[in-house]
């Protein structure tokens, strides 16, 4: 289950980036956070507290309805340790999920170091890795054996999901990886280009979109263009609920 940060300058309030960020949570199915009203030095203590009342309306019957709000300043450093206590409790309260699954990392950056040869970075979203492992790149094919990690910049012999990782893998120096590809045990992943979703349309919008209309397709740190075909009926209006069909421009994992 995840968490969130959510920032609102208190001079500024309620903004539509801030309602924007916040459906983006509610999509992803985050379940706890804590409310950051930073800027606390540009207003007074009346318009902080009235910041305070529109923020805890605003967020009433969602999931952070009972999130602390923490007025914090840069500047001064006033509310900064108030809002550590709240967040580190937050974090305690988040329930972790176990390292479950095949492992699979989206490649997010590429490099080479001196003496060590081809480094891959990413977060893993499932699964464990160890020193040794073969692995494969997704779309590719292409395979490598880790040869040494590091995990948050530490040296490491193993890694899991939700960590930050790089893997030292020589093999696929040829094999020119890139962002967007996947790193995974070799054989469980395909590239595809067709996939099916269940997509909600923000009524908030008012946006609707036609059958066949050219969208960006994100998933793991891959973007590629692809087309969107509602399964249902044609087309989505603001508000609709239902499966469609992607057909992507280019194979992803």
């Amino acid at each position: 289950v995840g968490m969130c940060i959510l920032v609102i300058a208190a001079d500024d309030g309620i903004m539509p980036q801030t309602i924007e960020h916040f459906q983006i949570m509610e999509l992803l199915g985050v379940a706890h956070g804590v409310v950051a009203l930073t800027k606390m030095d540009l207003v007074d203590a009346a318009l902080l507290e009235r910041r305070i009342g529109e923020i805890r309306s605003w967020l009433a019957g969602s999931f952070l309805k009972d999130a602390p709000i923490c007025p914090l300043s840069s500047v001064s450093g006033a509310g900064v340790l108030d809002f550590h206590r709240c967040f580190s409790e937050a974090v305690q309260a988040a329930v972790r999920a176990e390292s479950l699954g095949v492992f699979r990392m989206p490649v997010e950056r590429v490099f080479a170091m001196e003496g060590y040869g081809r480094v891959l970075s990413g977060v893993p979203v499932a699964g464990q890795i160890a020193e040794g492992d073969l692995v494969e790149l997704v779309p590719g094919g292409e395979k490598g054996r880790v040869r040494g990690m590091q995990c948050f910049g530490r040296l490491t012999a193993q890694g899991h999901s939700g960590l930050c990782m790089a893997l030292n893998i020589p093999d696929l120096a040829r094999a020119n990886p890139q962002r967007g590809q996947v790193l995974c045990l070799p054989g469980r992943l395909r590239p595809a280009t067709v996939f099916h979703s269940r997509i909600q349309m923000l009524a908030q919008t008012g946006l609707g979109v036609k059958n066949g209309e050219r969208v960006k397709l994100h998933t793991g740190t891959s973007e590629v263009l692809a087309r969107v075909f509602n399964l249902e009926s044609q087309g989505l209006f603001s508000g609709d609920a239902a499966w469609v069909a992607l057909v992507a421009d280019e194979p992803v994992a």
